[in-house]
C-alpha cells in the first residue's frame, strides 16, 4: 500500500517510513500539515494517511478533513498522538478516522490495522480500530 506518514517530529517520520518499507509498503513522509497537503496533491493518491494529531501548522483533524474532501478513492486515515484524550478519539471517529493510535505507535497493532484495511472488500469499510493509551485495541 502507498502510505503517507505525517509528523512534525522527523525521527518518527523516518522510523515509521523505514518500518513500513521493510514490510513491503511504499511510504512517503511529511513534516507538517502544509507539506502533507502538497504531497497529497503532487505524490498522491495514497491508500493510507497516518497523521500526528498536534503539529505547529495545523492538526491531524485538519488532515482528516482534507482527506475526506479528496476525490474518490479517498485514503484511509489513521491518527496518532501522545496527547489525545477521549474527545480527540470521538472527533477523529466523527471525521472518519479508521484508527487512532497512542505514541509511540504500537507497531504490531499498526500492522494488524493495515492488514484489516487490505482485507476489507471494496465498498465495505473495515471496522474502526481505536487504541487506548495503554495500547489495547477496541474495534467498533
Amino acid at each position: 500500500m502507498r502510505i503517507l506518514v505525517i509528523d512534525d517530529e522527523e525521527d518518527i517520520v523516518v522510523e515509521l517510513g523505514s518500518f513500513l518499507r521493510r514490510r513491503g509498503h511504499e511510504a512517503a513522509g511529511a513534516g507538517s500539515v502544509g507539506a502533507a497537503l502538497r504531497a497529497l496533491g503532487v505524490r498522491g493518491p495514497f491508500d493510507v494517511v497516518l497523521t500526528d494529531l498536534c503539529m505547529p501548522d495545523g492538526s491531524g483533524l485538519d488532515m482528516l478533513r482534507a482527506c475526506a474532501a479528496l476525490p474518490a478513492p479517498q485514503p484511509v486515515t489513521l491518527l496518532m498522538s501522545g496527547h489525545a484524550d477521549a474527545s480527540h478519539f470521538a472527533m477523529a471517529r466523527t471525521l472518519g478516522a479508521f484508527g487512532v493510535f497512542p505514541k509511540p505507535v504500537p507497531l504490531r497493532s499498526l500492522l494488524q490495522t493495515l492488514k484489516d484495511i487490505e482485507g476489507a472488500r471494496p465498498g465495505e469499510p473495515a471496522p474502526h480500530r481505536i487504541m487506548s493509551a495503554a495500547g489495547a485495541a477496541r474495534s467498533g
